[in-house]
């Protein structure tokens, strides 16, 4: 696994477009997504292969780092659910760092 995108989630109406735009920026290498907070993300997202969700009634702080305890990619990417990606740009990100080590 390349990278593992990590976010405490309250907002979950969101995170169908949240998970779209990501697909379209890191279009070229494999991720795995770790939802935490205290609301279970809708069924679209659950059901997909690369995303885990740990249940958790503490604070944004305690649940980033529960869902990064679970996170198996090379790289790590600590990011909010109220965030939309650009295309193409972490895996161009990732190329660079690839090229750069």
């Amino acid at each position: 696994m390349k990278l593992s995108v990590f976010l405490p989630t309250i907002r979950t109406h969101l995170l169908e477009n949240w998970y779209s735009s990501l697909e379209a920026s890191c279009n070229r290498h494999d991720f795995n997504v770790i939802l935490c907070g205290p609301f279970d993300p809708p069924d679209s997202i659950l059901s997909r292969d690369n995303v885990v969700f740990v249940k958790d009634f503490g604070s944004p702080t305690r649940s980033a780092q529960l869902a990064a305890l679970s996170a198996v990619g090379e790289l790590l990417y600590h990011v909010t659910d109220d965030v939309l990606f650009f295309p193409n740009v972490i895996s161009n990100e990732i190329d660079l760092f690839e090229t750069d080590t």
